[in-house]
């Protein structure tokens, strides 16, 4: 194929420009031929390896116009092409090219765009596993919209010929009357099962952070924007080609990092080291900027008094949580191997270091648990780091990778988490498990090693009649605020209450709410909650068979 495109022109009239768009064009109309010789549709051509990847491409550089026109009318191909392709990237990509391509050329690039945007939204939506377009668009094609017409002719010609069967939405909302206080959707959650928002209070404005079909080659980390009461799409992310086992935010900042192992999983690149060494990453997303890069071991193991990686098959340490922590001319990170909790330093003019060979000279051991530590928090100015396992919750003051001195907090027995309140060294614990209550711990002044620091208890659920849910807490304009999110199991909905403690007293806010909500969320001197809703959404025997659940994020004022 490749040398058949590099042919030079057999007619002296001719530039090569123009030969080239001749093959292009001599070799989309085989295509065509071929399906006609066979009977079949030659949009339903077999995949043969390169038709589906590279049809667009050649339509493009063969001019086709009408025929770009047709191609992304017809959901059909588009179902075969995610088909061949394993996912919805390379049909994003193509329908990009066509857009501009139309655009450049002053034809009709608007329904392109229409189709993009509408698929982009509700992309999370899709089952990459059993794809189907015409299925997707009947659910959420605008009303007498051009895309929801031809889903349902389309849909009529496939039942027709007993390749599928379908159902659409016949109602549709009142827009002029509802009010709709969302404008995207995207699976909540970073990685494997992690089912927090991550969020930040950063000086480009509030952001949330969503990782899309983490592993694969359409992998996809994004920056959404919180503005008002919308989450606004920026054009802010990076694509990558690893399975991140991690990705959080630095405290309000725009910086991110993430970990994962350093074997791709896209390219299958084997070697001796898969599975051993871990890379960790810090970028800034308003740039998309990669500051740092350090390779470290994947497991550890404690042998004579000495924390080394390891280099064989045999049972260690493995990393499990990391946390960045900055002090002045040094990178400081939190990392918890297991039961071994410590840090590693190195210095910010180094962009690029591997630690492997060198971890002990870079890893400085600071506590060991009996039982695997299960979270670690880190106070803003990040000078005090919180670690909890089953039976302890710990607080270290943090300098330059050292230790200086800790404290055991008399915690609450349970599953329990852990937040620092923002801009200032009070812990909050909420037991969630047993008793749903929130502890409060004043760090300010410890002083002594091995202090037992009791906290005061700041909530707790009425367990006649209510049942929390979920709990969020933080500072709005220097006052505290706490948010329950309760459901009312005698009535039956919804309700979130707000306490907030000022110097004349305090005060609580009652709300119900009339949709079935799950988690809450709030942040620091952000006037609005983050509540999110999950529902069954059954796009085909396989998911309601299996109980499939999606989550939306919803801005509430």
């Amino acid at each position: 194929m490749i040398d058949y495109l590099r042919q030079v022109p057999i007619y002296q009239d001719q530039t090569l420009q123009e030969y080239h768009q001749w093959l292009h064009q001599r070799l989309l109309k085989s295509y065509i031929i071929y399906c006609s010789e066979n009977d079949e549709d030659w949009l339903w051509h077999p995949d043969d390896g390169y038709y589906f990847q590279y049809l667009v491409h050649h339509a493009i550089e063969a001019g086709a116009d009408s025929f770009l026109q047709d191609l992304v009318s017809n959901f059909n191909w588009m179902t075969a092409k995610i088909n061949a392709d394993k996912g919805l990237y390379d049909l994003s990509i193509d329908l990009c090219n066509c857009k501009e391509y139309l655009r450049n050329n002053l034809k009709n690039w608007e329904n392109v765009d229409e189709l993009l945007q509408l698929l982009h939204r509700h992309e999370s939506s899709f089952d990459i596993h059993n794809p189907d377009v015409v299925q997707l668009l009947l659910m959420i094609g605008p009303e007498n919209h051009w895309i929801t017409r031809q889903a349902i002719k389309l849909a009529i010609q496939n039942t027709r010929f007993h390749r599928s069967y379908y159902w659409m939405i016949k109602t549709y909302p009142d827009y002029e009357t509802s009010k709709v206080t969302w404008v995207a959707s995207k699976k909540i959650g970073s990685v494997l099962n992690d089912r927090t928002v991550r969020c930040s209070n950063s000086s480009q404005g509030k952001l949330i952070m969503s990782i899309n079909n983490n592993g694969r080659r359409d992998c996809q980390i994004s920056i959404w924007k919180v503005k008002d009461n919308q989450i606004q799409q920026t054009d802010s992310f990076l694509q990558c080609s690893y399975e991140m086992k991690r990705c959080q935010f630095v405290q309000n900042s725009c910086k991110i990092l993430l970990w994962y192992f350093k074997t791709s999983i896209i390219h299958g690149d084997v070697d001796k080291n898969m599975g051993r060494i871990c890379k960790l990453e810090i970028w800034d997303t308003c740039i998309w900027q990669r500051q740092h890069k350090i390779k470290v071991p994947a497991k550890v193991i404690h042998t004579d008094g000495i924390i080394q990686p390891i280099y064989s098959d045999i049972a260690g340490a493995a990393l499990s949580h990391v946390k960045y922590i900055s002090q002045q001319d040094t990178i400081v990170i939190a990392v918890v191997y297991g039961n071994i909790f410590g840090c590693i330093s190195v210095n910010k003019s180094n962009h690029a270091c591997d630690l492997v060979s060198q971890f002990v000279h870079h890893f400085s051991h600071i506590y060991q648990s009996f039982q695997s530590i299960d979270s670690i928090a880190v106070s803003d100015d990040r000078k005090l780091i919180a670690i909890q396992s089953l039976d302890e919750v710990l607080v270290f003051t943090i300098m330059d990778g050292i230790a200086e001195k800790y404290v055991k907090i008399d915690a609450p027995d349970g599953s329990r988490k852990l937040l620092f309140i923002p801009d200032s060294y009070c812990l909050l614990i909420y037991e969630y498990d047993n008793s749903q209550t929130l502890y409060e711990y004043n760090l300010t002044q410890f002083q002594s090693k091995k202090q037992l620091l009791i906290g005061r208890q700041l909530s707790q659920s009425n367990e006649k009649k209510e049942n929390v849910i979920d709990i969020s807490y933080t500072f709005i304009n220097d006052t505290p605020v706490i948010m329950q999110l309760i459901r009312n199991e005698l009535e039956g909905y919804c309700q979130v209450k707000v306490h907030t403690q000022h110097q004349d007293g305090k005060t609580v806010l009652l709300k119900n709410l009339k949709g079935n909500y799950h988690r809450c969320f709030l942040y620091d001197d952000f006037t609005s909650a983050i509540l999110v809703s999950a529902y069954p959404y059954y796009l085909n025997s396989f998911a309601s068979n299996h109980g499939m659940q999606f989550w939306t994020i919803i801005v509430a004022e």
